[in-house]
């Protein structure tokens, strides 16, 4: 049933997966791709670098080193303390709503606010792919892993009392034929929306859900 389909479980229609897939993935009883729950900034973020589950030893136990591994969280740390935070964006709206002082320039402040939060989704993601691209290359391709930023968009409840929720993870291959099927996925899964009509982004086009 589509409520139990879990990404990284093999080919299968993205806009079907529901859910994120496990902490672990195991192969022949060997763990072959650790996904690790991850908070992007937002309104309101946990400092650091945003992974929100404990990190698991088998990881190290396949063969990545963990020096490695912790100096790509330090980037990664880097990577989130330097967006912009939703707060900010809040700020510079109402004070763009006060300083019109009438109705007139609504759709304007309304335009602005958007466009400042299209640049700023558009260079996280700019900057998380530079991110994975410079840690596969500098850490991960020697070592047969691949890391990725996933995520995986579903609605919830029904009617009025319906919402969206998002979950991000970062996707670690430990092999290197994991690291070709992780190559190969998407990096958004569930509902993926085209937002470029009002100002905003194509997911699909995404490392990740905004």
């Amino acid at each position: 049933h589509n409520d139990h389909t879990a990404a990284g479980s093999g080919s299968m229609d993205p806009s079907s997966v529901t859910r994120p897939p496990p902490k672990l993935i195991y192969r022949d009883g060997k763990p072959v791709r650790a996904n690790l729950l991850w908070q992007p900034t937002k309104w309101i973020s946990t400092p650091g670098n945003g992974i929100l589950v404990p990190i698991p030893g088998e990881i190290f136990q396949a063969g990545l080193k963990q020096a490695d591994f912790e100096a790509m969280l330090k980037e990664l740390e880097e990577i989130r303390r330097q967006q912009e935070s939703g707060c900010s964006q809040c700020a510079a709206a109402s004070m763009c709503f006060v300083c019109a002082g009438t109705f007139v320039l609504l759709p304007c402040a309304y335009y602005f606010q958007r466009m400042r939060t299209k640049q700023r989704v558009v260079k996280y993601d700019q900057d998380l792919r530079r991110w994975q691209e410079e840690m596969n290359l500098r850490y991960l391709q020697a070592q047969g892993c691949y890391v990725k930023s996933q995520s995986c968009a579903r609605r919830v409840g029904v009617g009025d009392h319906s919402r969206r929720e998002i979950e991000h993870w970062i996707a670690i291959a430990l092999t290197p034929e994991e690291s070709q099927r992780l190559a190969s996925e998407p990096h958004v899964f569930g509902q993926v929306l085209d937002l470029s009509c009002c100002y905003g982004v194509k997911e699909e086009d995404m490392c990740m859900h905004p």
